[in-house]
């Protein structure tokens, strides 16, 4: 038995160029379903899989012998000694990685048919290219996808696809549509996990290197992966998450005060006002309440629009009046759905 730490590793095939990791936590189901889509491809002989477990309170491992057998001959668990935080286990995909490519894929999403066959085909037809960014399958109808091959080879270009207002701002943050070239990324990566605490280190060494002129991204239309919505008791803190996004304006990025306003635009719109004043209302200290909401606001929400001034004046309303409206209005339009539900159940 491997001592605290050690990790029981199996050879890396000699012709993968591809290693999938997958971090994960207390997901089982998803998890092996997610597995069982990878398990369909013929082409998964020719990669190497590594599960990252974040001290799941069951045994991984155990999981997916049962689940699967033989067809794990070519995946490892690496199980950290304890649990290091959803930030830190999503950047650190970039450790584990014996091959020139890397997918990193979370363990609630679901991978589309022909998935290996097409990023196989990708990393031999495109050894130039630092990063590819894959479509996924996005219930949200209000955004385009990319149609055609598209290239990427600035700070500028990529923060104004995301600002374009055809794609999803989630696009850029989420996990399982990234394809790495760690070649070309290696004088980048460690910034993966110097500014983890941002929840979004896994696109740090793209950010650096576009800053640098140092990446070109090739933007593709095949649909990589399918998203689920995280159940309610799986997903993690909107506060805490927004508390680490707000840190972006700390990073010293060679990009214009104009650049760094649209980073900020593009990363709280995954998220509303509505929804932090809602969690950050229920604190009872005052002081703390104004301090954690003006860190999130002067770094985030101030650059989205004129309408975020008007919130702000809202939400002190509500502070200095001892009120939640913000709350009692997210309860009115929870009660009108499930009536709704009620009245037009889906069939």
């Amino acid at each position: 038995m491997p001592a605290i730490g050690e990790v029981c590793r199996t050879e890396y095939m000699t012709r993968s160029e591809l290693t999938i990791v997958i971090p994960t936590y207390n997901r089982e189901s998803r998890l092996l379903n997610l597995l069982g889509g990878l398990f369909l491809e013929p082409e998964i002989q020719d990669v190497h899989i590594v599960i990252l477990d974040n001290c799941s309170d069951y045994d991984v491992q155990d999981s997916l012998n049962n689940a699967f057998g033989e067809q794990l001959l070519n995946t490892e668990v690496i199980t950290h000694p304890f649990n290091v935080g959803m930030a830190i286990n999503i950047a650190s995909p970039f450790l584990h990685c014996k091959t020139k490519w890397l997918w990193i894929l979370g363990d609630d999403d679901e991978v589309m048919p022909d998935c290996l066959k097409n990023v196989l085909s990708d990393i031999v037809h495109y050894p130039a290219y630092g990063y590819i960014k894959y479509e996924f399958v996005n219930p949200d109808i209000r955004f385009l996808p990319v149609s055609e091959p598209l290239d990427i080879c600035s700070i500028d270009e990529y923060l104004d696809f995301y600002l374009s207002g055809k794609h999803s701002t989630g696009n850029m943050v989420f996990l399982s549509n990234n394809l790495y070239n760690l070649e070309i990324l290696k004088p980048y990566l460690s910034y993966a996990l110097v500014w983890s605490y941002t929840y979004i280190g896994h696109i740090m060494p793209v950010i650096f290197a576009l800053c640098d002129n140092a990446l070109k991204c090739r933007y593709l239309p095949f649909q990589l992966v399918k998203f689920h919505m995280a159940d309610q008791s799986e997903t993690w803190d909107h506060t805490t998450v927004l508390l680490g996004l707000a840190t972006i304006n700390d990073i010293r990025l060679d990009i214009s005060d104009i650049n760094r306003k649209k980073l900020s635009r593009i990363i709280s719109k995954l998220f509303t006002h509505d929804g932090i004043a809602i969690n950050l209302l229920k604190l009872k200290s005052g002081s703390r309440r104004l301090y954690l909401y003006d860190r999130i606001y002067e770094s985030l929400f101030k650059f989205n629009s004129f309408w975020s001034r008007i919130d702000y004046l809202k939400f002190y309303l509500n502070h200095y009046f001892n009120l939640n409206l913000f709350l009692i209005k997210f309860n009115i339009i929870q009660g009108i759905k499930r009536k709704l539900r009620k009245q037009f159940p889906v069939r």
